[in-house]
This record gives structure tokens, sequence and C-alpha cells, in this order.
């Protein structure tokens, strides 16, 4: 799953843990234009990583892989 950290009417962190309720193999990358401490720092598992904007195609991708690779 990738979502924003500020999404209109909530957080993507919020939406993420209602999917994780069905799916707790479920991975997240948080995208952000704000600082990483807008995050609960519970939620920065294995399950859930962050990447700042602006981000390149190449940065995204090497991002994506680190976090599916993870146990």
């Amino acid at each position: 799953m990738v979502s924003d950290v500020v999404i209109t009417g909530g957080t993507g962190e919020d939406i993420y843990r209602q999917a994780a309720r069905t799916r707790p193999d479920l991975r997240v990358l948080f995208v952000s234009g704000y600082a990483l401490d807008v995050l609960d720092t519970r939620s920065a598992d294995t399950h859930a990583a962050f990447l700042a904007k602006p981000f390149t195609a190449a940065s995204l991708l090497t991002r994506l892989r680190s976090l599916l690779d993870r146990s």
C-alpha cells in the first residue's frame, strides 16, 4: 500500500491500520512533503516505511523494494 500521510478527512496511517486488520501482513509506504514526525513512531515497524516528497521514480522503486524485502 502507498499512502500520503495527510489526506482529506484523516491520515494515511488511519487507513493503513484499518486495512491491516484484515491483512496483517500488509506493507505500507507513507509519502509526505511534511516532516517524518507527523507519523506515530509506534507504527514504524517492519511493515511501514517513509519516503519524503519530492521523490524520483528511482527512489520510489528502491524504497518499495526495500519494504517488500523485509521479513
